[in-house]
């Protein structure tokens, strides 16, 4: 079900921002809203496969367990609404609240005074959770909706290792703590499964990673299809969620939390998380300006959402939820663009999605023209007049400021500038060329063997050196603050 693009997407912002703040691990996931489709999905720790230099071989869409923080707090408004004893104008006091003998915090511990309930998910109040389970539901209520909505078992998607993630609670502390995602674990494919009851009118979509299996004649062995759920929750509750998420995204209060997500023309609905990573050998909590792995759930359009993402970070170096708001907001854009979602009146005129003909035999001058007046950055090798060969292929949809390589009819072809090219755009230049590669090290193209503007021969080798210049930056800002 990947889209080659979408996945481009993903991995290129997961990779900048992997490199740029240095977590434990990070992931970020597009769903197919509709279809409970896997559309690209990345994570880092990675690994080179040319090398395979792997250090991690979990999956951490199925296979990372952790708690999952305020995003449940989605999932636990919607079992009071669909209990029907959620009043989201009534008010209670913010701030902290006594449970036996723990207290309960917002993450403004002074609070916001009396606030309504439904301030209360724009704000991503614990205390208003808290009081939900003493006024709205109970804890039989939550353990119920959570497993009804596909929480603490397997989803069943076509991947190896997944695991369930844990809703166990009893005491009075420990049900308030899971209504806000502490104590309980899930795995990132269970909430991406939960949310498709908002994108999908109140029926639960399984999701798959896998259309069909083909065997060598031809025979379908395996295909997925649509597996829907019965209703399970009704348009009322749907409705009202959408709406206060999207508050969560483009209310203008100073206790909003998720406004760092709003793009310009977007109508992105969605719900932040923060969790504390629990230490399982300590006994406690770890502490620390970065200790938390920071979250965020969303979909858009809010009306009829065809797109949900997920994005999770796990103790960055520094920045806090910074790099999550970059790499969710880059390939949100990314992938509207791709599909034409909005429409082109409200992206930047510079950006546009195309997909790219077939240009051989074709004018190099008409078509080097045709490819700059839509952003995209032609590389030419050789002087002829006509194409021979291309790279992406035709069918390709590619977004401006991309890379397109035209071969041409050239006897000579001399080497371009590829400073800062990726490692996929060197083996594409390379096998586009006909010519063997080596390459060393990480990020972007430093250094090379064959210097620009040097004549190409057939038994030529390209050696670059890669130089990751995100983890540079990065590493001197902290040498400057």
């Amino acid at each position: 079900t990947i889209d080659s693009s979408i996945q481009r997407f993903t991995e290129t912002a997961v990779k900048e921002v992997g490199d740029e703040y240095d977590p434990e691990w990070m992931m970020l996931t597009v769903m197919d809203a509709k279809n409970g489709d896997i559309l690209g999905t990345s994570s880092v720790p990675s690994f080179d496969p040319n090398i395979k230099n792997i250090t991690n071989y979990e999956n951490p869409l199925v296979s990372y367990l952790y708690e999952p923080g305020s995003t449940m707090k989605t999932f636990s408004y919607m079992c009071a609404m669909e209990k029907g004893t959620y009043n989201g104008k009534a008010k209670y006091q913010s701030g902290n609240i006594k449970i036996d003998k723990y207290t309960i915090n917002d993450w403004n511990i002074y609070g916001w005074g009396k606030i309504t309930y439904d301030k209360g998910f724009e704000y991503s109040s614990n205390v208003g959770v808290a009081y939900m389970l003493q006024n709205f539901i109970n804890k039989n209520d939550l353990r119920e909706c959570y497993q009804k909505y596909g929480f603490g078992k397997k989803t069943g998607i076509e991947l190896s290792r997944e695991f369930a993630g844990d809703i166990s609670f009893n005491y009075e502390v420990e049900v308030a703590t899971a209504g806000f995602g502490q104590g309980i674990t899930t795995t990132a494919v269970e909430l991406l499964q939960a949310s498709t009851l908002i994108s999908n009118n109140g029926k639960m979509l399984k999701p798959h990673i896998v259309d069909k299996i083909i065997d060598n004649d031809g025979n379908i062995t395996y295909e997925s299809g649509r597996d829907e759920s019965e209703q399970l929750i009704s348009m009322d509750t749907v409705n009202k969620l959408k709406n206060l998420m999207s508050k969560v995204i483009n209310g203008t209060d100073a206790g909003t939390t998720g406004s760092s997500y709003k793009i310009k023309g977007f109508d992105m609905i969605g719900k932040t998380g923060t969790s504390q990573i629990y230490n399982s050998q300590t006994g406690n909590y770890e502490v620390g300006e970065n200790a938390y792995i920071f979250s965020f759930l969303g979909m858009y359009p809010k009306n009829d959402p065809e797109i949900i993402i997920y994005t999770a970070m796990k103790k960055p170096k520094w920045g806090a939820a910074a790099g999550i708001k970059y790499a969710t907001r880059m390939v949100a854009e990314s992938v509207a663009k791709y599909r034409n979602m909005f429409g082109d009146a409200i992206y930047d005129s510079s950006i546009l999605r195309y997909t790219l003909p077939s240009y051989t035999n074709k004018s190099v001058k008409k078509v080097k023209k045709s490819l700059n007046s839509k952003g995209i950055v032609p590389v030419i090798l050789g002087d002829g007049s006509k194409i021979t060969s291309q790279y992406p292929k035709q069918d390709t949809a590619v977004l401006s400021k991309e890379k397109v390589m035209l071969l041409t009819n050239s006897k000579d072809i001399y080497m371009p500038d590829i400073t800062g090219w990726s490692k996929n755009d060197v083996i594409a230049l390379c096998n586009l060329l006909g010519i063997d590669y080596e390459v060393s090290g990480y990020g972007y193209v430093s250094d090379s063997s064959i210097k620009e503007g040097s004549l190409i021969k057939d038994n030529s080798v390209l050696k670059v050196t890669l130089k990751d210049f995100y983890k540079e930056s990065s590493q001197n800002k902290s040498k400057n603050e």
